[in-house]
């Protein structure tokens, strides 16, 4: 269930009997004297809707949907105490406290892990093991007793599970990695964010969501930054951390809107490293040669851009290349 102001919606999406087009909305009697009150009221804070045609507001931030107009993420915090200013002298200057992944090759190029409440894009080619990777840090989690959920709208609850075991994740483990398979749309997610409430949520990938309330079909820049703004806002009010898959475009970057990919605390590209010492003479590679994979920071807000990692991909997973003086590109 989610809170919408002082009553319960049953789920996540718009309730039974909102009006969805805020143009078409007129404010009833109730509605009226409601925000007048409210605004007229000594009390600390209100909430109100951030929709430019609907003038919805509550003493209680709703979680979901406007009630109103339904438009997600939309409550906008007002009153005399939250309306009160500070100087920057009053904020104090604190550490960035990172979560390890326990991969030491993904901490490396995260500036030192995971924060919480953060946002992260990866992308790369098809089949370079970004799935994998990011399994690996909710297992990573898990063995941390942190909460996570992996959604994925191209693999079912089973075909997670595979990959999990595959990976050899523990079942004590695997106990706090919630699967969410054929998850096709941002409600659904949220619903899920909203049961689980996971420290780590990983979305595989934002290409293939669509978002109800956004115009635009799956995978269009419209719906790509819709989506990642819904994420984002959910990260940092409830301190989920997100884990993009982004899918690669026609340039080699990563898929979608410009301000999408502002949007996010960090951006990773993710490859296969070719190295000349795995081919022969004509090219081919060499039977046993080690398959290696480069992690690069582009972007981020809690660390260094351009470091970069080498991991070799296996069977069994990612695991350290054997020779430490290939961990770093030169």
């Amino acid at each position: 269930a989610v809170r919408t102001g002082d009553e319960l919606a049953p789920t996540g999406r718009s309730a039974p009997g909102v009006r969805s087009d805020p143009e078409m909305a007129e404010d009833t009697e109730e509605e009226v004297v409601a925000a007048e009150a409210a605004e007229e009221s000594d009390d600390a804070s209100y909430y109100k809707c951030r929709g430019k045609k609907c003038k919805y507001q509550a003493k209680v931030a709703w979680e979901g949907p406007c009630p109103r107009c339904g438009i997600w993420f939309n409550a906008v915090k007002r009153g005399r105490e939250h309306d009160k200013r500070t100087s920057l002298d009053e904020i104090p200057d604190e550490p960035t406290a990172y979560i390890s992944t326990n991969i030491p090759e993904f901490d490396l190029v995260l500036g030192g892990g995971l924060v919480t409440g953060s946002a992260v894009a990866l992308y790369g080619p098809p089949g370079t093991g970004k799935s994998t990777l990011f399994m690996m840090t909710c297992a990573g989690f898990a063995a941390d007793r942190k909460r996570c959920l992996y959604a994925s709208a191209e693999e079912t609850n089973k075909d997670i599970g595979k990959i999990a075991h595959r990976l050899g994740i523990p079942s004590e483990h695997r106990k706090r990695i919630a699967p969410l398979g054929e998850a096709e749309d941002f409600e659904q997610i949220m619903e899920a964010c909203a049961e689980k409430k996971p420290h780590l949520a990983v979305i595989d990938s934002i290409s293939t969501l669509t978002r109800a309330d956004t115009g635009g079909s799956e995978g269009s820049n419209e719906q790509i930054k819709a989506l990642v703004q819904g994420f984002t806002w959910y990260g940092k009010k409830y301190g989920t951390i997100f884990l993009i898959v982004f899918q690669v475009n026609a340039a080699g970057g990563a898929a979608g809107a410009r301000t999408a990919i502002h949007a996010v605390d960090t951006v990773i590209n993710f490859d296969r490293y070719v190295d000349n010492d795995n081919f022969d003479n004509d090219g081919e590679v060499i039977e046993g040669a080690p398959d290696i994979r480069i992690l690069t920071s582009e972007k981020n807000r809690n660390g260094k851009e351009g470091v970069t990692a080498k991991m070799e991909m296996t069977d069994k997973g990612l695991i350290p290349v054997k020779r430490k003086s290939k961990l770093y590109s030169v």
